[in-house]
C-alpha cells in the first residue's frame, strides 16, 4: 500500500501496476506505475524464472523495494509523496541471489529476503552505500 486507497502490484513479467481504489472500495482503476529493464524475466526455460517478484513500500524512507529473481537484483525506487509516482529511476541495492519475497525492517534498515531456489533467508541492508555485508541467516 502506498496509501489507504492506492496499492502496487508486481506482475512477474516486467511491470509494477498502480491500482487506485474508489472511496467505497467497490471499483478500481489500474495503470502501469513503472516499467524498467531490471524487472524483466528470463527467457522461457523450465523451470521459468520470474522477473520482478517481491515488492514492498517503506513509508519511513519513501522507497518502493523490489526483487527481480531472474536478474538476481534487489532494487529500490523513490516515491513522490504528493503524486505517489516514481520520483527517479530504480537504484540497485544488491545483486547476486535468486531473491523472491521479502519483508523490510525500516528501523533496522534491512530486508529479510527469501531465495527462490536455494531456500535460504538473507539479511540485506536497505542502503547500498552503508558497507554492511549480506548475511545468510537461515
Amino acid at each position: 500500500l502506498l496509501s489507504p486507497d492506492v496499492l502496487l502490484v508486481a506482475d512477474s513479467v516486467g511491470l509494477i501496476w498502480r491500482v487506485d481504489l474508489s472511496d467505497d472500495g467497490r471499483a478500481a482503476t489500474a495503470r502501469v506505475w513503472l516499467k524498467d529493464p531490471s524487472m524483466n524475466p528470463g527467457p522461457p526455460v523450465v523451470p521459468p524464472q520470474p522477473g520482478i517478484n517481491g515488492i514492498e513500500y517503506g513509508s519511513r524512507a519513501g522507497y518502493v523495494y523490489y526483487t527481480s529473481t531472474f536478474q538476481q537484483l534487489f532494487m529500490r525506487v523513490p516515491v513522490d509523496p504528493t503524486t505517489l509516482n516514481p520520483a527517479a529511476a530504480p537504484e540497485l541495492i544488491a545483486a547476486g541471489s535468486l531473491w523472491d519475497d521479502f519483508d523490510i525492517d525500516e528501523k533496522a534498515e534491512v530486508a529479510y529476503i527469501t531465495t527462490h531456489r536455494q531456500n535460504t533467508l538473507q539479511r540485506v541492508p536497505l542502503d547500498p552505500n552503508n558497507g554492511q555485508a549480506i548475511q545468510t541467516v537461515f
